[in-house]
């Protein structure tokens, strides 16, 4: 179960700044195993939506049954897909996971596994089609296809992902991670009168040594998926991203920082996030994480403050 305190500074959307004490999601993790082949299932519930289009207040993050076949796992059900780097370990968030490309839960197979892993060189990889989207992406409304409240019955259909991370030990506890990845869907919006070609494709990196990691990728998106967003009626085919952090843990405590950043290349629409945080581990069951976070946004000469928030994230595990 994860406890979520918000005191927003200065956010133009949601009035004067307040203070929130409310359970953000509670989680559970149901696992079963029979010889090569397992279940996996995770709901989740909150008190209120975790966005407007969900369904309700509680639904299923994965559920997928899954067969081991030595170094390859063969997953069918609702999968995570995994384009880029899965994920830059803030509570808040960036515009990548806001556009429905991370965090991003889909239905289909997924063909993964690692070879040679725990050896100087290994290669970690992900084959995954899926048919349909999962309906409950952490996008923002309107950023995501699923997602469009304007547009009831929008999904991403038929989407391909690759994913192959390179990781060399370099010695003395040092490790190089490469990713590259690539991805193409459909885009389905009624709205529009055929399906959308969506391309993207990215690279990454990670170094780690000891309790010091630091990470960069760059991802490009070719196609519109969206037609609402960064305006009303209006929607990028040109969108470029960057995400870079670093971070060093010490004991129990934890220093970081996150940057990313995203260009709506046609519509002269860019976002920045600047996301410092601390996380301390106080034991096996109870995690907290603060996070300052500066987000603007630049439209053509206008500058637009998106958020500008202290965000404390109770984790407490059963």
């Amino acid at each position: 179960m994860i406890l979520w305190y918000y005191q927003p500074l200065q956010d133009p959307d949601s009035g004067p700044a307040k203070n929130n004490f409310e359970i953000f999601e509670a989680r559970l993790r149901l696992d079963a195993a029979f010889g090569r082949y397992r279940v996996h299932i995770t709901p989740r519930f909150r008190d209120t939506k975790e966005r407007a289009f969900f369904p309700g207040e509680g639904w299923v993050e994965e559920a997928y049954a899954a067969g081991l076949f030595g170094p390859v796992t063969v997953k069918l059900g609702k999968v995570y897909a995994h384009f880029g780097k899965f994920w830059d370990n803030s509570w808040y968030g960036n515009a990548q996971q806001y556009d429905g490309l991370k965090l991003d839960l889909n239905h289909g197979v997924s063909v993964e596994g690692s070879f040679n892993e725990h050896e100087p060189f290994s290669l970690n990889y992900w084959a995954q089609y899926f048919i349909i989207d999962g309906t409950t992406s952490y996008a923002q409304p309107n950023r995501d296809t699923q997602a469009q409240l304007a547009v009831p019955g929008a999904h991403r259909r038929n989407q391909f992902f690759v994913r192959a991370e390179p990781v060399v030990q370099l010695g003395d506890g040092m490790k190089l991670t490469f990713g590259a990845s690539a991805m193409f869907a459909q885009a389905d919006i009624p709205t529009l009168p055929e399906k959308q070609k969506v391309g993207r494709v990215a690279a990454d990196v990670t170094f780690n040594r000891g309790g010091l990691a630091a990470w960069a990728e760059y991802s490009q998106q070719f196609g519109r998926h969206v037609t609402e967003f960064p305006a009303p009626g209006a929607s990028s085919n040109d969108n470029r991203y960057v995400m870079l952090g670093v971070e060093y843990t010490y004991d129990w405590l934890t220093a970081r920082y996150n940057f990313n950043y995203g260009d709506y290349h046609e519509v002269d629409y860019t976002e920045t996030r600047h996301i410092p945080g601390v996380a301390a581990l106080l034991d096996d069951h109870l995690t907290l994480l603060l996070e300052l976070v500066f987000a603007n946004a630049t439209r053509g000469d206008d500058s637009i403050l998106l958020d500008n928030s202290l965000n404390l994230t109770v984790q407490i595990n059963f």
